[in-house]
């Protein structure tokens, strides 16, 4: 008795080529469906993170680096009231400067002042004599005697002009040679006022201070400074 065995045909195997194609197709399907959830869970984070970063966060941060400066101007502006009222110093400029007890007592007052607001200088121009009295680097000087014909003292005579009792300006000082974020306050009655008195910040101190709380915000920023005209 004979027995033949048969070979088997390829038909018969497990998996045959249409059957590894169906398979490597939904392999492939299953692939780009995680990719496009990944990528669509990825876009969804990424608005709601742009949402919030704009509907909270950046107002925020603003008001924070906002906060920072104007801390710092609020008492500023207190300080410089409370000399532009000062009754030594009113007397002083209507005596017309002329008292050197009177001018060491300033220059301690306005020294004060500077230490306690944290900014770098403070400075008294009068409206009778035009001269220009500052308190910078621990000196108490005359810097300088304003004038209409010189083009940087035109901050000056728009101040005396203004009608209220103080503004806030950057101006750059060509005897300090430096740019100043200036507090400049009316002394005496704001429609005839006698000087001008206030405190003066450097500039670059400002920036550097937004800087720091750009830094703790971990969120990289433009600082931007405009002026009152729009000017940045």
């Amino acid at each position: 008795m004979k027995v033949f065995l048969k070979n088997k045909d390829r038909s018969d195997s497990l998996f045959d080529n249409s059957s590894i194609k169906v398979l490597i197709i939904g392999c492939l399907l299953i692939i780009a469906a995680m990719l496009f959830m990944s990528v669509s869970s990825i876009l969804i984070m990424n608005r709601a993170v742009v949402s919030k970063l704009k509907g909270n966060d950046m107002v925020n941060l603003a008001e924070s680096f906002g906060a920072v400066i104007e801390g710092k101007i609020d008492r500023a502006v207190d300080a410089s009231l409370m000399l532009s009222h000062d009754p030594e110093v009113m007397n002083w400029i209507k005596s017309g400067e002329n008292d050197d007890q009177t001018a060491q007592n300033l220059k301690y007052k306005m020294g004060d002042l500077v230490q306690r607001s944290g900014y770098e200088t403070s400075f008294l121009v009068s409206n009778k004599t035009r001269h220009y009295w500052s308190y910078h680097n621990g000196r108490f000087t005359l810097l300088d005697t304003v004038s209409k014909d010189d083009p940087s003292d035109v901050w000056f005579f728009n101040t005396i002009g203004m009608g209220k009792e103080y503004e806030i300006n950057i101006d750059y000082n060509p005897e300090l040679g430096d740019t100043f974020v200036w507090i400049n306050v009316l002394a005496g009655d704001v429609s005839n006022p006698i000087a001008v008195t206030g405190l003066g910040m450097n500039l670059s101190k400002v920036i550097n201070e937004l800087i720091q709380e750009e830094r703790k915000s971990k969120v990289r920023n433009d600082i931007w400074l405009v002026n009152n005209e729009g000017v940045i």
